[in-house]
């Protein structure tokens, strides 16, 4: 326990402490690009399905001249589980754990 409360230590500076205030602003700027890709994604101009729904016939039937958004730029980046969604997801778990981890021999605070 001494242990783990030593490096919640850490942790706690970084959501909590003197280092908070970049660490909420990252946290901020990916909810605002979370956000941005809702938009994005849910826009119908913009026909975003996840990369491993466009089969051969979603590619056939987007050829013409209103072509997506995310057909015409690398769905790979913006669709369901394109890059930019797994960074924002990960980015969230990891702002979890750094929390948990800071309230250190008492993580249930956290909530």
């Amino acid at each position: 326990v001494r242990e783990y409360v030593r490096i919640s230590k850490q942790f706690w500076e970084v959501s909590y402490g003197k280092y908070s205030g970049g660490f909420d602003a990252f946290i901020i700027t990916v909810i605002m690009i979370a956000g941005a890709m809702v938009g994005i994604q849910t826009y119908p101009d913009y026909e975003c399905p996840a990369p491993s729904m466009q089969d051969k016939d979603y590619r056939d039937n987007t050829k013409d001249k209103n072509q997506g958004f995310c057909e015409r730029h690398a769905s790979e980046w913006f669709g369901g589980d394109g890059y930019i969604d797994t960074f924002v997801f990960w980015t969230f778990v990891s702002e979890v754990v750094i929390k948990i981890v800071a309230n250190g021999a008492a993580p249930h605070n956290y909530f």
